[in-house]
């Protein structure tokens, strides 16, 4: 009985721990992303989307904080501050256009992965991805939307 109680005991010590070096953190799940762009979205210009793929919990909070204008701004900063740590991938999308599925690459494992679409009008602009495999974001004329 002894024994059980101390195991237990180790294990309330020894489980955070391997919680906090990222042993057991979440990870993001997506395999693929496309788009539908509305008619007529963006007052009818070019859309520059990127999905930004982030494999470690501390970049995360600087880069969920950005509106997509700020991204875009200071992505190539990123990018530099962060090379290991962040994978993007770029889109330019046509308004009235669908896009097929594309691969997203898993390798290192994303913990987080965010959307920023650059709109003309102000707004966020920004979709954070959660447990979406196959996903499917849709952009209207004035934000965006995700659906699996």
């Amino acid at each position: 009985m002894i024994r059980l109680g101390r195991r237990a005991l180790g294990a309330a010590f020894v489980l955070p721990a391997l919680g906090a070096c990222g042993m057991f953190r979440d990870t993001i799940a997506l395999r693929s992303i496309a788009f539908r762009v509305a008619e007529g979205a963006n007052a009818n210009s070019a859309i520059p989307v990127d999905l930004v793929l982030i494999s470690d919990d501390t970049v995360v909070p600087p880069i969920i904080a950005l509106t997509a204008a700020e991204w875009f701004q200071r992505r190539e900063q990123f990018q530099r501050d962060f090379p290991s740590k962040l994978r993007v991938m770029n889109f330019e999308l046509v308004p009235g256009s669908t896009v097929a599925a594309r691969p997203v690459s898993r390798s290192p494992r994303p913990v987080a992965a965010i959307v920023f679409a650059n709109y003309q009008v102000a707004g966020a602009h920004r979709l954070r991805v959660n447990t979406e495999r196959d996903l499917v974001v849709v952009l209207g004329e004035r934000g965006g939307s995700l659906t699996q």
